[in-house]
Parts: structure tokens; sequence; C-alpha cells
């Protein structure tokens, strides 16, 4: 099987090995029982969407066989990631800068619209509300300089958003650097993967105060 390395119409295809889909479905965990379909659009440019009760398939979302979302909440309540919608065009670089300046841990990823979609990815699991407050302050944060559509500020309960790294027509839908140059899905996996480490790394340093630790973060 073979897919676009970074999403683009352009670019040449490569192996998506299994370690990539795992990487990928351990980034985006939520809802086992249902999934958000995503169909292209209509006529009038308007997405075609629905839900069906099955679980996410990572390898059909990033071999574009069939385009997904997915809630971050699972059945236990628990949520890994948040999510919020900038509603208006922005250059990349201006965007991704900014973005990285309000929130060093927030990643934007290209909308199937073509605007923006942010994501914080979290280093395990943690109840709803938890991650709500987090979702919720950096909405607050970045409608102080753009439009956010509130109402898909995720998570909440059956709110679904469409995930990263799957074709929509011809647009490439990845992930941005904080200079505004798009990470292939390999370069994205680290990119969450460190932040993750960075996280545990602080909370162990919390947990002990070893100096030895904050020296590692640092680096």
């Amino acid at each position: 099987m073979a897919v676009k390395q970074n999403g683009s119409t352009n670019a040449e295809p490569f192996h998506l090995d299994k370690n990539l889909i795992t990487e990928f479905s351990n980034i985006f965990q939520g809802n086992e029982e249902r999934v958000l379909i995503l169909n292209g659009k209509d006529e009038n440019g308007i997405k075609i969407q629905y839900f069906d009760n099955k679980a996410f398939n990572a390898e059909k979302h990033l071999s574009g066989e069939l385009l997904q979302g997915l809630e971050p909440t699972d059945k236990d309540g628990m949520c890994k990631w948040c999510f919020s919608d900038v509603d208006q065009e922005v250059d990349k670089k201006e965007f991704c800068q900014t973005l990285f300046n309000l929130d060093p841990k927030a990643i934007p990823i290209q909308s199937p619209s073509g605007r923006w979609h942010v994501i914080k990815v979290f280093n395990k699991k943690f109840p709803r509300a938890d991650v709500a407050k987090e979702a919720k302050a950096l909405q607050d944060k970045l409608e102080k300089i753009y439009k956010v559509d509130k109402g898909k500020t995720l998570p909440y309960k059956n709110g679904a958003a469409n995930l990263p790294y799957a074709q929509l027509s011809e647009l490439g839908r990845t992930a941005f650097s904080p200079r505004g140059t798009r990470l292939t899905l390999k370069q994205f996996i680290h990119r969450v993967k460190f932040k993750r480490l960075l996280l545990e790394t602080r909370q162990k340093y919390e947990d002990t105060k070893n100096p030895k630790l904050l020296k590692d973060i640092s680096r």
C-alpha cells in the first residue's frame, strides 16, 4: 500500500508501514464505537459527512480509501486530545508562528476547507472535563486574534473532528511546523511524541524536584 507522504498531489508515494499506522492510532484515540465518515463535497462545496457505527480504521484513513473523523471522548469519558477550529484563511507562516507563541504544545493542521484546525495531544488520557478546560483556554487565546468557531471546540459530548493526513480532492491536509512548513506523517508523529516526552519529564520533575530532569528539558 502506498500513500502520499505529505498529503500533496505532487508528492511521491511511499510505503506506509504498520508502525506508522499504529503510532497514528495511538495519537488519535477516542470513541471506538462509531466514526465520522467524510465523503467529499456536494455541488455547493458543502462537506458530505455522517457517522457510521464502526471503529476508526487508521490504515484506510491514511491511504485515502476512507476519510474519517473521530470523537476524542472514549466510552469511559476520557480524552487524550483536544481541538479548535479557526474559521478564516490565514497565511501559513503567520498562523503557525503565532500559534507557537500562544501555545508551543499546540499543532496547526490544514482543514478540509483550507483553513485551520488546531490540536493538542496529551501524554495520557484525562477526564473530558479537564481536557475541555485546556481546550477552552486555547480557544480563548486564539479568538483574541482569529475567528474561532466556538461550537466546534472539542471535547464535548458527541462532538467529532476530521482527522489529518488523508486526501480530500486536491487539498493536502497535513500538520505544519512553527515555521509554516508541511510535516510529513513521520515528522508529525515524531513531534507529538517529542512533546509528550517533554510533558512526562516535566511531570517527573514536579514530582521529584530532580534538577537533572530540569536540565534535560532545557537541552
